[in-house]
C-alpha cells in the first residue's frame, strides 16, 4: 500500500539517504554533496515548507521538497520544487503522481498562485508536466565555474560540465 504524507523530524536521516540516492542519480553529483550538506536542504525546507515522503508498505520510495517564494516579477507566491525523487524501480506508477498531487494541494492551501517544477533535461518528465496541465516556462542551463586547485577542470566536472565555451549535449544540466 502507497502512503503519502508530511516527512517529520524523526523521518530526517531517512530522507538524507534518499537525497544522496537523488544526488547520485542526477547531474547535480558535479557538486560535492554531503550527508550534512543534504541534512542541511532538508532541515531548511523544512523550516520554510514542507517534505512530502511516499512509503510502500512502510518503506521510503520517494520524495518531493517544496517551498513557497515570491515571484520576483510580480510578488505573486509560486511554490517552488527544490527536489523530487522517485526511486527506479516505483517510476512509471502512482507514486511520482501522488507526490505531485499533494504539493499541487499543499500549495493551494498555502495561497500560492501558481508552482513550479523542473525537468531533468533528457528525460520525459516534461512531457507529465504537460499531461499535468503544466506550461513549459523556460530551460534553466548551469555552467561549472571552478575547476581543481590548478584551474583545470577534473574528469568528473569535464564529463558532466562539458569541455570549455561550446557546450553540447553533455554540457547540458538540470537547473
Amino acid at each position: 500500500m502507497t502512503t503519502i504524507r508530511l516527512a517529520t523530524d524523526e523521518d530526517r536521516e531517512a530522507l538524507v539517504t534518499l537525497g544522496l540516492e537523488f544526488h547520485a542519480d542526477s547531474r547535480y553529483r558535479v557538486f560535492q554533496a554531503t550527508r550534512e550538506s543534504i541534512g542541511v536542504l532538508f532541515d531548511t525546507v523544512m523550516g520554510t515548507g514542507e517534505v512530502f515522503m511516499a512509503e510502500v508498505d512502510g518503506v521510503l520510495v520517494g520524495m518531493l521538497a517544496i517551498v513557497m517564494v515570491p515571484v520576483l516579477m510580480s510578488g505573486e507566491m509560486c511554490a517552488d520544487e527544490i527536489a523530487w525523487f522517485v526511486r527506479p524501480a516505483y517510476r512509471g506508477g502512482s507514486v511520482g503522481p501522488r507526490l505531485l498531487h499533494a504539493a499541487e494541494e499543499w500549495a493551494m492551501q498555502n495561497h500560492a498562485n501558481v508552482i513550479r517544477m523542473v525537468a531533468p533535461e533528457g528525460t520525459d518528465v516534461g512531457l507529465f508536466y504537460e499531461r499535468c496541465g503544466y506550461t513549459p516556462i523556460e530551460t534553466g542551463w548551469m555552467k561549472g565555474l571552478h575547476g581543481t586547485r590548478d584551474g583545470h577542470r577534473d574528469r568528473r566536472a569535464r564529463r558532466l560540465w562539458g569541455s570549455g565555451h561550446d557546450q553540447g549535449e553533455e554540457g547540458r544540466s538540470r537547473s
